[in-house]
């Protein structure tokens, strides 16, 4: 069968592939049942989720089985590989001229900021209004509220962490680009070796925060991006990425503290494995068709508003709707579940009104922007 891409053996560049967008989209799910499960009990971050399988009690175990397939930390992981990726095939359509690099730089802050101003502001508002009213709601003040949506420093909304992490990456992903074009595949791969390096030398990466070991995920999801990667992950069946799936989301639970650095990079080359094999995979299969289905692309589009909006809503549902109580009291399994469930769904039309009109408008800014400068 033909690649799920729809691209030709010779024209790699022009490809977009649905079933990633449709992956990102359930990783952006899986956060948000992630952070409602930890809200109803902060502790079990350093209880449960942080220790080896083999340290945790028996009345946890079936917290940490569940925390380990609803795994936050590994699907945010899974979007760093993602955008090295998208970011790896958007960047070979391009040359090394100083005009293309700019128009990158262009469509990234289009792509990335304005959605995340509006959400700012909105959480901003909110607080203002619901305090004025006498509701309880975390207090964000506005000062704060315009450091976070800058990504000057992270003091309202924590999971901008990893949209800031997404910023301060682009350099390193345009020099692995760089490199690419001027000395071949040997230098990136070369380049890939101290970004695992940098995970223990954070000098290598500048002291940059949050940097340290963010840089080799992107990086892995730009290799197996690479047109010469393709002979690695052509053939698959869908049971395998399923498999490789699983392994890369419980890997770090098996892994004592004193090897979490391997467990790590274990967990990252088998996400990027499965981004590999879905991105180049020339057979169709059922995970690729469960991807590509019309609910999949949505939740994949609406996937970057989703991720912004869902922590914003966890708050107003929590304290907004008096039910910290009902779902507490449900235990943290079943609390946490129904509580994600709740904020999944009232999630959803933020997201989507975010993504229409105002994540698209930008993208769409950047695209004619690109579209005059290169005819020019």
């Amino acid at each position: 069968m033909s690649n799920p891409s729809g691209d030709s053996q010779g024209d790699y560049r022009r490809a977009h592939i649905k079933a990633l967008d449709g992956l990102r989209g359930y990783a952006a799910i899986m956060v948000c049942f992630f952070h409602a499960i930890l809200h109803i009990d902060t502790t079990a971050i350093d209880r449960i989720l942080s220790p080896a399988i083999d340290q945790i009690g028996a009345d946890d175990l079936l917290l940490k089985i569940i925390l380990m397939f609803f795994n936050g930390t590994a699907a945010v992981m899974l979007f760093y590989v993602l955008s090295g990726a998208v970011l790896c095939q958007s960047l070979l359509k391009s040359d090394l001229s100083v005009m293309r690099i700019l128009l990158f730089l262009v469509r990234r802050v289009l792509r990335l900021f304005p959605a995340m101003m509006v959400c700012m502001g909105a959480v901003w508002l909110t607080s203002a209004v619901l305090r004025w009213e006498g509701l309880s709601f975390p207090v964000v003040e506005f000062k704060d509220a315009i450091l976070n949506a800058f990504l000057i420093e992270i003091k309202v909304l924590g999971p901008t962490t990893s949209i800031q992490i997404e910023a301060l990456a682009t350099p390193f992903i345009l020099l692995f680009f760089f490199l690419y074009r001027k000395y071949s595949v040997v230098a990136v791969v070369l380049l890939f070796s101290l970004s695992i390096v940098a995970i223990s030398r954070p000098e290598l990466v500048f002291f940059l925060p949050n940097m340290r070991g963010s840089v080799f995920v992107f990086l892995a999801g730009m290799l197996v991006a690479m047109p010469e990667s393709r002979v690695l992950f052509s053939r698959v069946m869908g049971w395998q990425i399923l498999v490789l799936v699983i392994f890369a989301f419980i890997v770090r639970h098996f892994t004592p503290p004193e090897a979490d650095l391997m467990g790590f990079i274990a967990q990252i080359m088998l996400l990027a494995a499965i981004v590999g094999f879905i991105r180049w995979s020339e057979v169709q299969t059922t995970v690729h068709r469960f991807l590509e289905i019309p609910l999949s692309q949505f939740f994949g589009k609406i996937s970057y508003s989703y991720y912004l909006w869902n922590v914003p809503v966890l708050w107003f549902v929590w304290w907004t709707m008096s039910l910290e109580s009902y779902f507490a009291g449900l235990g943290q399994i079943y609390g946490g579940f129904m509580y994600g469930m709740v904020a999944a769904i009232a999630t959803i039309p933020f997201a989507y009104l975010s993504y229409r009109y105002v994540e698209l408008p930008f993208m769409r800014i950047g695209g004619k922007v690109t579209a005059r400068f290169s005819r020019g």
